[in-house]
């Protein structure tokens, strides 16, 4: 998708093909995955998805009726596809389907801190939680009401990116809180990288039972890089099954690929997240 720079010189930017098939956009019209594509695209877009455009220069960029382009925003914002406060948005999915590397870490930290929308902030510290250290310059006052719970900032439609998921609980154990954030290589900075990074449709994790903690560690230990398990849940994206947009056969109905599915080993004897990197479910094409 193209983006207008320095009047007739145009250039792309690459992003991951599930945003095209991403299940906030179900029933949308054509036009209006077009231009959520051209939303994530187009070349104000950055590495964490945050980014200022009028609505103004959305239409002439896309030469759509500027009456259209406020309506796909809105509709886009409704669905949590988008947060949008005044000319800042925010496109919640973006930052989870990028190269986490050094490069992009630092770019995507910079955007945050130079962000002086509070609810902005808020709604990017609420989806990755595992980045709450980036104290954005301009919204000093975020970081701490974060620290403090989370409190929601703004209306509750401009907090919908931050939906929660369906709570799955241990009674194995004495569950152990999940923390908001977390040193990677340990089972809470695992279980808060499933939070963010997977689909929607799989139940986040929000208690650590022993028997988690320990598959975690069994796990971290035989992958240890992070970017193996970004890689790992980029997957669940593009893959119809894992992201619950196909419905399971063979009497596999209420088949979630949850944190517990991915840290065990399957029939075959090989680590479901194994299968799930490699590509295993990953639709053809």
């Amino acid at each position: 998708m193209p983006g207008r720079d320095r009047g007739t010189r145009y250039r792309y930017h690459a992003i991951e093909d599930g945003l095209w098939d991403d299940p906030k956009l179900e029933g949308t019209p054509f036009e209006e995955r077009g231009f959520f594509v051209y939303l994530c695209a187009n070349y104000r877009s950055r590495p964490a998805g945050i980014y200022r455009a009028t609505d103004e220069q959305f239409a002439a960029d896309t030469t759509l009726p500027l009456a259209r382009v406020r309506a796909y925003l809105a509709d886009l914002h409704q669905r949590g596809g988008i947060v949008r406060d005044g000319a800042w948005i925010f496109l919640p999915g973006y930052w989870a389907r990028q190269a986490h590397n050094p490069g992009m870490i630092v770019a995507a930290r910079s955007d945050v801190q130079n962000c002086t929308s509070e609810i902005i902030c808020a709604a990017f510290l609420k989806k990755y939680p595992l980045h709450s250290e980036w104290l954005p310059n301009g919204c000093p006052t975020v970081a701490k009401r974060f620290a403090n719970g989370g409190q929601k900032i703004g209306s509750p439609d401009q907090t919908r990116p931050d939906q929660t998921r369906p709570e799955k609980t241990s009674t194995s154990h004495p569950p152990r809180a999940l923390p908001a954030e977390a040193s990677w290589g340990t089972p809470e900075a695992l279980a808060l990288k499933y939070n963010q990074e997977a689909t929607d449709n799989c139940p986040a994790v929000t208690t650590l039972s022993t028997s988690r903690r320990k598959k975690a560690l069994q796990a971290l230990r035989q992958f240890p890089d992070e970017t193996w398990w970004a890689a790992t849940f980029a997957q669940y994206h593009r893959s119809r099954f894992l992201s619950g947009r196909s419905t399971p056969g063979n009497g596999h109905g209420n088949f979630q690929p949850d944190f517990d599915w991915l840290l065990s080993v399957g029939k075959d004897g090989v680590e479901n997240s194994v299968k799930v990197h490699d590509g295993r479910y990953c639709d053809a094409g």
